[in-house]
């Protein structure tokens, strides 16, 4: 089995959604030979993108993804500290943690893109705090052996009914995490143990018994219309023009990605709504939805600009 970490894209230093576009490619395993006060230091002081072990170095896909052998999980104005670093998995296995980067700015009203992926409890606590410096961070374990692909998911959902305020969208396989250059670093366990395999397979097991996996929550969907072929999609400065099938997209979990890609993923149905950042504008977090009108053609939904657009 592969002796890697993680993968690591010194290319990508915070977050930089222009530079992800570009280098989604530059993703390289890195061996597992650092101390935990390194891993933080990859992630928290140089504040480069990490993300699963790959299967090839490059291209970070769902496919491409051998497996895990660090975990982490985000809170973002969720939880305090102090209710993270009490929790007997923090005490037991955790590094520490490090603040992320949109830690210290003010916490703005929640849009409906980012409620749709929280539990109601999580929503709640954000718009308690609006108005208020935001209190995020981001919590990092390491395991003792390579977790396989395929059970990522469902250890990710076993986290979750441990941690219940933490970021869902974690739980994707392929995810990629933002570094946070010059983070705010709490160590709290320089040696941690490694968390076992006995551990790691009974959060798996929690995760599989899970009523549901990680999901978004049903939302109303929007009447579809039929897309005319010969009318150009709306797009945001008014003009008539359409955007083509190789759009690019990043999905609110990280993944970079494009419209033909998605077109087919989602055809299965197993999907039909994803929360993105908008392809059209500059944003700092996902206020977007891509999703198939009843013909299978997909549009985009942005609730912050109230405009949708589609391609045929």
């Amino acid at each position: 089995m592969d002796d890697s970490i993680f993968s690591l894209n010194e290319q990508i230093i915070g977050k930089d959604l222009e530079r992800l576009k570009r280098y989604n490619n530059s993703f390289v395993n890195v061996r597992d030979t650092l101390a935990p006060t390194q891993i933080m230091d990859v992630c928290a002081d140089f504040g480069f993108a990490t993300a699963a072990v790959l299967k090839e170095d490059g291209k970070r896909t769902g496919e491409n993804v051998a497996g895990i052998r660090v975990a982490q999980l985000d809170f973002d104005n969720t939880w305090t500290v102090e209710e993270a670093t009490e929790h007997p998995l923090y005490q037991d296995y955790a590094i520490g943690l490090y603040s992320t980067p949109s830690h210290g700015k003010v916490q703005d009203d929640l849009p409906d893109s980012k409620a749709v992926i929280m539990s109601d409890a999580q929503a709640a606590a954000i718009r308690t705090r609006v108005g208020q410096a935001m209190v995020r961070f981001r919590l990092v374990f390491v395991l003792s052996e390579q977790l396989p692909a395929v059970r990522v998911p469902a250890f990710y959902a076993g986290l979750f009914a441990e941690f219940p305020m933490a970021d869902v969208s974690c739980r994707d396989r392929a995810r990629m995490f933002f570094g946070s250059p010059n983070a705010v670093v709490r160590i709290d366990n320089p040696f941690a143990r490694r968390m076992d395999k006995e551990r790691v397979d009974a959060l798996v097991v929690v995760g599989q018994a899970s009523s549901s996996l990680p999901a978004c929550k049903p939302v109303k969907k929007p009447a579809a219309q039929a897309v005319d072929d010969s009318s150009p999609s709306e797009m945001p400065n008014g003009q008539p023009e359409r955007f083509n099938k190789n759009l690019i997209v990043i999905l609110a979990n990280g993944e970079v990605t494009t419209c033909k890609d998605l077109r087919k993923r989602m055809k299965s149905g197993y999907e039909n709504r994803l929360a993105c950042f908008s392809p059209f504008r500059q944003e700092n977090r996902p206020s977007a939805f891509v999703q198939r009108d009843a013909m299978g053609r997909l549009y985009f939904n942005d609730t912050t600009a109230r405009k949708s657009y589609a391609y045929a």
